[in-house]
């Protein structure tokens, strides 16, 4: 598929890189978010994934911030690092590269984001078009038909 002239499809991070995908999708009228997390490496290979469901009434661009924020977790307890991030949630990418710490919502976790990836040289966060991301996409629906987490 293309999307402004571009292929739409998951690219490998440059070498030596892992690459965190996440989604992150609101139930709507239920209190609860479901996150879906796929970590691949320079090779294409899925080196770890999980889903969660957090029982919380999120709206859209702070569920992407927590999912961010608990891919970067993810990453670090199985020492996939250093990673790149992708996105399709354009917003919850600009807050983070942009991080006001006033930021009523999540200004605490924005600022965290930035101090985990300021860590090592060259992460980023980047967004892309939603048809490259549909492997977390389905993670994150995933748990909200059952309960539980999974990794």
């Amino acid at each position: 598929m293309r999307v402004n002239g571009m292929v739409a499809r998951w690219r490998p991070p440059r070498a030596g890189f892992y690459k965190i995908n996440y989604s992150a999708v609101n139930e709507v009228g239920e209190r609860r978010v479901g996150i879906g997390i796929v970590i691949g490496n320079d090779s294409g290979i899925v080196m770890a994934s999980c889903f969660q469901v957090i029982e919380a009434n999120f709206d859209g661009q702070v569920a992407g911030t927590m999912a961010v924020f608990r891919g970067i977790l993810f990453s670090q307890d199985y020492s996939l690092e250093p990673y790149v991030i992708e996105s399709d949630k354009v917003r919850v990418v600009d807050r983070i590269l942009n991080v006001n710490s006033l930021d009523t919502k999540c200004g605490t976790i924005l600022v965290e984001i930035a101090d985990m990836m300021a860590l090592h040289n060259g992460m980023d966060i980047k967004a892309i078009p939603k048809m490259a991301n549909r492997l977390a996409q389905g993670l994150a629906n995933h748990p909200l038909k059952i309960m539980g987490d999974a990794i």
